[in-house]
């Protein structure tokens, strides 16, 4: 009976001990610096979207031909909604 709860002692102890361990590194604060910086864009803004029509046609198009099929594409979806209902 006493070795079981030795056992489990020495468990909890190991694991106080981990943990205060680990929590060591973790209350260190450097406030000499900053990891952060925002981005400055001088030239463009960040809500253009040059190339967004070039970037769809490549996502959509049929690898073969290079086109967009409508028709496919909603047969594509009318059978991923038929798998997913």
């Amino acid at each position: 009976m006493i070795p079981k709860y030795l056992s489990f002692g020495f468990v909890a102890a190991g694991a106080l001990l981990i943990g205060a361990f680990t929590q060591l590194g973790t209350n260190i604060e450097n406030i000499s610096f900053s990891d952060y910086s925002p981005r400055v864009y001088a030239e463009k803004s960040s809500t253009q979207y040059d190339g967004a029509e070039e970037i769809h046609r490549m996502l959509m198009a049929d690898i073969e031909t290079g086109e967009i099929n409508v028709q496919g594409l909603q047969e594509l979806r009318k059978e991923v909604q038929k798998f997913a209902n």
